[in-house]
């Protein structure tokens, strides 16, 4: 029959054994995923996209893995155990990769050198990256409030930009070698690695989680949203951007001269880069932007689309391999058993000949134990994570206020030196604040102070005398950053909390911010609420770290010396 695709005569079937379109199509948008012809191009499908040369029976046993891994994290995450649920998070696609690799045998004869450059090389360098992360990310302050410059072109920016680079790094090394010259080599090579780079990075990241202990706290949804975005979002959104360039730099360099110009994505690999680079950068941007709940919307958006386009890329190279040659004898097509003459595609299924494994599949029932020895792994190392942060929890402090020294002290407390006066227009209430406190922002009715970056100050009022309202309003401005927003377990509490000579409600929280690289930083915070029967005063103070001993807590006795002048109007001299 003539192919009405590509218009060449081949051997009578379901698909065209030279460019894979079904028989009677000419339209090449609908075509049928070219590594499987059961799905659409054009659908996310995760498995197919990610393990693309797996042949069709395995791709229900790898689905079956994959959730059974991300119900265990979600699992994890409604019973508190955060921390294990993020050591769960941070394995599940890395390690279905490894027994994907394992399955399909996908790097020939040199198993072992090419697995260290991929696997090896992306956990390597996401703990290396992890760490250096660790010390440059924005601090806990700094991810609870509004972002700075700083805070946007460090970890917006600088930091996205290095873990891209350090994830493509090592499948690079292996574009030289012609024996890997298919575009699946490139794609599956840096998929790998930046899958378990951005494993290695979650977890090299996480120990100030650890220190919280197995049950740090935390309102469940709003982690259980996060671990989604660990577990999934995240390393698909790398791995696909990864895929792509990798895939468009193999065509590049490895396809003949003479095919490149059958695939629109050859010769722009400096363009394809760019983009993927600018796609992370600002998918960071707008983390750091957003809300956290808003965050993870847009990450897994950005995993989507990403995941789409490394779809139709794997598809169009896969089309593009198909070159020029003869129609060979019939062969026994791997993945649905039919004979089909040898060449690009199998003509009863239309799978790509590229698309199926290079050695022999598990048997089903292989396959099914390999996936429960997974599951049976990552439970494990959960497990393991759980004990770890036991281990190495920091104990509770001993209360920072008692009846003898109270959190704020009463109405006639020393000035500071060289300080600063700031009054309320609107309100009339005022304090001072010395030279260690740096005003941000400034109006008529509130004041922003910061002391570098180890802790915010925010002062806000309004007229009336409903402290509760304001109180109220100001933990739900403070849940738009930290959903997670938790009443601290520990025997912490605020007795004698005044502001002047006013009674304040107090209210102390732990939190946790997290960067969009998922460094996960502990914030302590206090909420003190007071009025004067005109205007209702409400302070927020944030500082790093929950569990820290008060005695050493500059940030607190900083602080208190600033609220120490608090005055209201009918306080105030003149």
């Amino acid at each position: 029959m003539r192919c009405a695709s590509c218009h060449h005569d081949v051997a009578d079937g379901a698909f065209c054994v030279r460019c894979g379109a079904r028989a009677g199509t000419a339209d090449s948008r609908r075509r049928p995923f070219a590594a499987a012809p059961h799905e659409r191009t054009f659908v996310p499908a995760l498995v197919s996209t990610l393990f693309p040369q797996l042949p069709r029976a395995r791709l229900g046993v790898f689905r079956l893995g994959l959730g059974a891994g991300t119900g265990l994290v979600l699992g994890l995450g409604i019973a508190g155990l955060y921390p294990a649920a993020v050591v769960a998070a941070a394995l599940v696609v890395p390690t279905l990769l490894v027994i994907y690799l394992r399955e399909v045998n996908i790097y020939e004869r040199e198993p072992v050198r090419v697995l260290g450059l991929t696997a090896a090389w992306g956990i390597a360098s996401g703990l290396l990256v992890g760490l250096l992360e660790a010390r440059l990310a924005p601090n806990g302050v700094e991810l609870a409030v509004s972002p700075s410059l700083r805070t946007v072109l460090v970890g917006g920016v600088l930091l996205p930009l290095v873990a891209y680079l350090s994830a493509l790094a090592g499948p690079l090394v292996l574009l030289p070698y012609r024996r890997f010259n298919d575009v699946l080599d490139g794609v599956t090579f840096a998929v790998v690695s930046a899958a378990g780079f951005t494993g290695a990075q979650t977890l090299a990241q996480s120990w100030a989680l650890f220190a919280a202990g197995p049950r740090p706290g935390g309102r469940r949804m709003p982690w259980l949203a996060h671990l989604f975005q660990l577990a999934i979002a995240n390393p698909v959104l790398v791995a696909c951007v990864s895929g792509v360039v990798a895939g468009t730099l193999w065509i590049r360099f490895r396809t003949p001269v003479r095919d490149r110009a059958a695939t629109r994505l050859a010769a722009r690999p400096v363009r394809t880069a760019v983009s993927a680079a600018a796609l992370l950068v600002g998918v960071a941007c707008l983390e750091l932007m957003l809300p956290r709940n808003a965050s993870v919307a847009v990450a897994a958006t950005a995993a989507a689309l990403a995941l789409l386009a490394l779809r139709r890329f794997v598809h169009l190279g896969l089309l593009q391999e198909a070159e020029e040659v003869p129609v060979g004898d019939d062969v026994t097509c791997a993945n649905c058993g039919a004979r089909t003459p040898s060449h690009t595609f199998c003509r009863a299924c239309g799978v790509a000949s590229h698309a199926l494994p290079r050695a022999p599949a598990l048997r089903h029932a292989g396959a099914l134990l390999l996936v429960a020895g997974f599951a049976l792994g990552i439970g494990s190392a959960a497990a393991a994570g759980a004990a770890v942060s036991a281990a190495v929890r920091t104990p509770p402090p001993a209360p920072p206020c008692s009846q003898e020294r109270p959190c704020v002290a009463p109405r006639g407390a020393a000035a500071l030196a060289d300080t600063t006066l700031w009054r309320s227009s609107r309100l009339g209430y005022a304090l001072e604040y010395g030279p260690d406190w740096r005003a941000a922002t400034s109006g008529p009715a509130a004041l922003t102070l910061d002391l570098e970056d180890r802790g915010r100050l925010e002062i806000s009022g309004r007229a009336g005398s409903d402290v509760r309202a304001a109180t109220a309003d100001a933990l739900r401005e403070l849940r738009r950053r930290l959903p997670d927003l938790d009443p601290d377990r520990t025997d912490r509490t605020v007795p004698g909390a005044a502001l002047g000579s006013r009674r304040a409600t107090a209210r102390a929280f732990c939190a946790t911010a997290t960067s969009p690289q998922g460094a996960h930083r502990r914030v302590d915070v206090v909420v003190l609420g007071a009025t004067d029967g005109k205007a209702v005063a409400v302070v927020t103070l944030v500082s790093e770290g929950c569990r820290r001993p008060p005695a050493d807590d500059a940030v607190y006795r900083s602080a208190d010396s600033v609220l120490n002048t608090f005055l209201w109007i009918d306080e105030l001299p003149g």
